[in-house]
This record gives C-alpha cells, structure tokens and sequence, in this order.
C-alpha cells in the first residue's frame, strides 16, 4: 500500500519545522497490524505538492542563489531525518525524488554529488535503525510515448525523439550508480491511453523490451502506478491490465505492481478506467480480469508429509496459508530460497 499525497512534503511539513505525519503513522500502523507491504511517495517531488517555502528556495536556488541552495539542502536533511530515519523500520520502498527527469530543478541545483547524497542519506539512515528501505527513482512515459530528451536551458526537459527501449531512463539510473549513488530500485508509472489511432498506443511488445531493458540494471523494478485513461471501452481496460499485469509478473527482475486507486469512489480522474470495483463495490470488467489473473497465480496443492517430515511441491512465489494437523502456519516464499523449516507446534 502507499500513502499516496499523504506522504508528500505538503501534507508533513508545510510550515517549516512543524512536522506532521501523525496521518502517514496512521497508515503505516494499520499496514504493519495487516501484515502489509509499503511504499513511501515521495520524499521530493518538483511540484505544487511542495510546501510554499520549498518552493521558494528552489526558485531562487536556480536562479543562482548559493544560500538558498544550502538552504534547501539542510531542509532536505532534515526531511530525511523524520521521513526516513525515524520510520525507516515501517516500510521497505521509498520513491527518493520523483520524476526527476520530468521535473529536473532538483538535478539542477544540486548536481550529481549532492543527489548523490540525498540517495546515500536515504541508505544509510534506514540501516541506522536496522531499516530495509530501498530507495527507488521514479518515472512516467516510460512503457507508453517514451522519449528521450534532454534538459533545456530553463532547467525543464526538450524532447528529442522516440526511445521506445526507455534508454533515456536507464541511462539515468546507471549514471546516479557510476557516481555510487545507492540506488535501490527502478519505478515505472503507467497509465494507458486506450484511445484508438493515437501516435503511441498501448503495446504488449513495447513494454516488454523496456522491461527488459531495465531489468539488464540488475535493480528490481516496481509498477509504482497504474491506471487506464478513459477513452476506450471497459473491455479495454480489462485487456490492458491483463497485459500489463502478466508482463510485470513474467518479468524476473520484477517485484510489485500498484494499482493507483482501485475503487471508483476513491481513484485519480485522470485515469479512472482500470479500477476494480465501481462506486457501489460490484466488481467491474477489469476486476473481473484481476480475479481470474489472481486465482490463476495462486497455488493451492494437499499433499502427505513424507517420513522425513518433508513435503515437495512447485508454486507461487508469495504468501502461503500452510495448514498442518489443523494449525494454519504463514510461509513467505521467496525467490533464491527453495528450503523451509515449518514447525505446527
């Protein structure tokens, strides 16, 4: 799950020195009672999610103002002190500055050390407190009307040409890990644009190669949001996700896919399409998709502990009900692990 603007520098620090996450403890509670997985967006985002006063200081820094400059760098520590530091141990993935090349004020101020450091700061404060966190870049028109451009002379990006392999993206990635940014993972957003006869439509075989592509990183790669535009038919958006879902799944250096809103009473509108259940919770075509593709990855199998107290069997990885002698044991599977010790006592 994911806080969505809940977690944004707006909504926990929007007079300076005040901070307040007592919403985002909220959530990260009830996830960790629930059992789930968590992602954090964002901790900077060039938009108007930012607090006035960051804002400022990041106008005036690209205007050459040195002191607004370390200015915004204490800020931006101080941030990751709260943001990471103090709950570093409640989540595991975390979009670091997001949309970096869309909106890249951030990039240009601090230049390739000190975004370097923002990524290391973020590292190192998790495992201070013995935190996971992986921290993730983050971008959009990757899998859809990907191209690649380049930053222009008023610090925002000019389009150059189609790069259907997302090579502007990786290049991104592996320059941040040339100069030991510690980068924890890719994330790529997706909302289709179902409409017939546009110039980039939605493409199976597109997604794929830049997965592909991506994945050569080396670094897991999340589906941090989906959505589908309206402009086509719900069988089009069932038809997308089902694409979508199975080349993420099939993808081996893949790990989460994130629905961005699922219920229709509840969702962005800019992309509404794909959400699985409508305003009175009756699950809709897409939903429909999603629970075929759901039971279709799921492994239920009886079998008899052999007299060495083991049991063998091809599954899923993911989350397992294991029930033995009447008691229900949870077992995470886990790729690169085919051992497990499950004791019913």
């Amino acid at each position: 799950m994911v806080p969505s603007d809940a977690g944004k520098w707006l909504e926990n620090e929007a007079v300076r020195g005040f901070v307040t996450m007592d919403y985002v403890d909220l959530i990260l509670r009830w996830a960790a009672r629930h059992g789930l997985y968590v992602r954090m967006h964002a901790l900077l985002y060039d938009s108007d999610q930012q607090p006035s006063w960051v804002l400022d200081l990041l106008d005036a820094a690209v205007r050459g103002d040195v002191g607004a400059r370390e200015e915004l760098s204490r800020a931006i520590a101080h941030r990751i002190r709260y943001y990471v530091r103090d709950r570093a141990e409640m989540y595991q993935e975390l979009d670091v500055i997001n949309e970096s090349l869309h909106h890249p004020r951030y990039l240009k101020v601090l230049g390739s050390s000190d975004v370097r450091d923002v990524y290391n700061q973020v590292a190192r404060s998790a495992r201070d407190v013995g935190g996971s966190v992986r921290g993730y870049v983050n971008e959009y028109n990757v899998l859809q009307s990907s191209e690649a451009f380049e930053v222009g002379q008023q610090g925002q990006p000019a389009r150059v040409v189609a790069d259907p392999f997302a090579n502007w993206y990786r290049r991104h990635v592996e320059s941040l890990r040339a100069g030991e940014a510690e980068v924890g993972g890719i994330g790529v957003e997706y909302y289709a644009d179902p409409r017939p006869g546009i110039s980039s439509p939605h493409s199976p075989a597109r997604i794929y190669q830049a997965l592909q592509n991506l994945t050569a990183t080396g670094l897991p790669i999340t589906l941090t949001e989906f959505g589908v535009q309206q402009g086509g038919a719900p069988a089009d958006a069932a038809r997308i996700l089902d694409d979508t879902a199975r080349l993420v799944f099939g993808t081996p250096g893949a790990s989460g896919f994130v629905m961005f809103g699922f219920w229709a009473g509840a969702t962005w509108d800019a992309a509404p399409a794909a959400v699985l259940v409508d305003k009175d919770w009756k699950l809709t075509e897409a939903g429909a998709r999603y629970e075929s593709l759901m039971s279709a990855w799921s492994t239920d199998v009886s079998t008899v502990v052999g007299p060495d107290g083991t049991v063998e069997f091809t599954g899923f990885y993911g989350d397992y009900a294991v029930d033995v002698s009447g008691k229900t044991v949870p077992v995470w599977l886990v790729k690169g692990q085919s051992e497990y010790a499950i004791s019913a006592h």
